[in-house]
């Protein structure tokens, strides 16, 4: 039995806890920042878009995304496939995107480099010596290097607030050689636009 001098205590605590529960399990409270993957065009670099055939239920089944395409981008003989996508569940897009977005395809541990003015690149060459895979999280509109580190520092204040997005931007060219400098290659010159014109939406 709790002493009646406690009671006071733990009525606080159970309400500071209740607050969180009532904002993410009962109202799914969720801040949208207006932005849409849409908003990446069709053309980029230089190369013209097609929609990649996923149905349009695979990318929440996969990464809880519910606002995200496929597209496989071509041109000046070379084709690279980008996937864009936002998840207010951070884990499911950040935890080794590869399995889902290059499956069955045997991919060396991803290396960090940086894409332009200090855009950080999670890059995966493919072990048979061709191609390559890499992708940027951008989360508050802030590039993200370690996804873990970032959930871990900010979740105390995601608590008692509405969720917020994560976006992933992923590309993959199956037949970049080995040895070749990603930035300037076609793919990370579509990444990069990607990027970007995400980015311009206010």
């Amino acid at each position: 039995m709790i002493a009646l001098r406690y009671v006071p205590g733990v009525i606080l605590l159970l309400a500071v806890a209740l607050v969180p529960t009532v904002i993410h399990q009962y109202l799914g409270m969720e801040e949208d920042d207006g932005r849409r993957t849409a908003a990446v065009p069709q053309v980029l670099a230089g190369f013209q878009g097609r929609p990649a055939e996923r149905r349009r239920a695979w990318g929440e089944a996969t990464f809880g995304a519910r606002d995200w395409f496929e597209r496989i981008y071509e041109g000046q003989g070379k084709k690279v496939r980008l996937f864009v996508g936002r998840s207010y569940d951070q884990k499911r897009i950040y935890h080794h995107p590869e399995i889902a977005l290059s499956r069955g395809i045997d991919l060396e541990p991803e290396k960090l480099e940086e894409l332009g003015e200090g855009i950080p690149v999670h890059l995966m060459w493919e072990k048979d010596g061709r191609g390559v895979a890499a992708y940027v999280l951008l989360y508050d509109d802030r590039f993200i290097v370690d996804p873990v580190a970032n959930q871990l520092r900010t979740a105390l204040w995601q608590l008692f607030h509405p969720r917020r997005s994560i976006t992933l931007f992923y590309v993959a060219d199956r037949e970049l050689p080995a040895g070749t400098p990603f930035e300037g290659s076609a793919a990370a010159r579509i990444l990069r636009e990607a990027i970007d014109r995400f980015r311009e939406q206010q």
